[in-house]
């Protein structure tokens, strides 16, 4: 097969060439539902309109490697002669607009709005983003949302990840005033400090402020552990090397297995009398069972309950307690990936321990 230029590519990846010309040809090659469509727009705009963008062309090269297996089971092995074939149509720069992340906000609607050039990768983390009010408008195709500081602020952490972003109008005065606020600021989120002898929540919130009204606020591990479960970072000052502190105030903490005695004595001083056992912790053929049986025991041994984590009924009904109290059960696995989207609400838990099983490997 002899490509000239990089169009040929397109037809012969659509399954088309100059002697089968038509749109209703097989693909030569098994393309995705988005790499198909936009090699079809690709092949409009380099015959039709002659002339794409350098973005366009620099997607197009990437998805040349990405198929390189599939073409070379068509004799196609080498893809960088491939990739360094001229286009017969046009190219022109991309512009801002179409390669930026731009966040305006639409008066006449009072929405907020996001538009960004296609990226799947970008689509598939904003899609499962925790706690976000973000919508697709697919006839205007743009994101929209109400006029909130919880959307502000998912387009603020995430955008940057996959664009440059670019702020307009009132937007803009806004993000840049709270960017000057946060450059003179020491804490940004809420956080417990010690100033002049004094403890206290900074940078804190009405809803805070309520629910802090009849907590004391010091250093104690029952303190620290409330704060956790607030959502309450705590300040380097209060925990300084202190393991037990540490672990306190972390709602997601790492505790190596042969330390996790030594933290069963530091939970009894947080009044937890139950614990959801996860990952790696439930019998199954497939773990390493002398290690569950260890944990097991060490937490029998605690006067602790245990409770095998399922989320058949966790939406519908509170998760099963041998408590007789209104603490929180802890939740023990051993892996790392955590979906702390399904410890919430119904399935809430007062700390994610995770194991981690640093002993050497004993070859016998």
């Amino acid at each position: 097969m002899k490509f000239q230029c990089k169009e040929h590519v397109i037809w012969f990846m659509l399954g088309r060439d100059s002697a089968t010309w038509t749109s209703g040809s097989t693909p030569s090659i098994n393309l995705s539902h988005f790499d198909y469509s936009f090699i079809v727009n690709m092949q409009s705009l380099s015959h039709d309109k002659k002339e794409i963008t350098t973005n366009q062309a620099q997607l197009f090269d990437k998805l040349i490697f990405k198929y390189r297996k599939q073409l070379s089971t068509k004799g196609i092995t080498e893809i960088e002669k491939l990739q360094a074939l001229p286009w017969q149509c046009t190219i022109v720069p991309s512009l801002p607009k179409y390669t930026n992340a731009n966040v305006d906000f639409d008066k006449k609607e009072n929405l907020l709005t996001i538009r960004v050039p296609f990226k799947k990768e970008f689509i598939n983390k904003f899609r499962f983003t925790r706690a976000n009010p973000w919508e697709w408008n697919r006839k205007k195709k743009r994101y929209e949302s109400t006029p909130t500081t919880i959307a502000l602020r998912v387009a603020y952490n995430k955008l940057p990840e996959f664009f440059t972003t670019v702020y307009h109008n009132e937007v803009n005065a806004l993000i840049t005033q709270l960017e000057k606020e946060q450059s003179t600021k020491t804490y940004w989120d809420p956080t417990l400090t010690l100033s002049d002898g004094e403890y206290k929540v900074i940078s804190s919130n009405t809803i805070l402020d309520e629910l802090l009204t009849d907590i004391k606020l010091d250093n104690s591990t029952q303190c620290l552990y409330k704060m956790s479960q607030l959502g309450i970072n705590v300040d380097e000052v209060i925990l300084g090397d202190d393991a037990k502190l540490k672990f306190a105030s972390e709602s997601i903490t790492e505790v190596d297995l042969d330390d996790f005695n030594t933290c069963l004595e530091w939970i009894s001083e947080l009044e937890c009398d139950t614990f959801y056992f996860g990952s790696g912790l439930q019998t199954r053929p497939d773990i390493d069972y002398k290690v569950s049986v260890e944990v097991r025991n060490a937490v029998m041994q605690h006067d602790i309950n245990i409770i095998p984590f399922s989320l058949n009924n966790a939406f519908s009904q509170p998760m099963e307690t041998l408590s007789n109290s209104d603490r929180l059960p802890m939740f023990v696995q051993m892996l790392s990936s955590v979906d702390t989207e399904t410890l919430h609400g119904n399935t809430a838990v007062g700390k994610i321990i995770i194991l981690k099983n640093k002993r050497p490997v004993e070859v016998t």
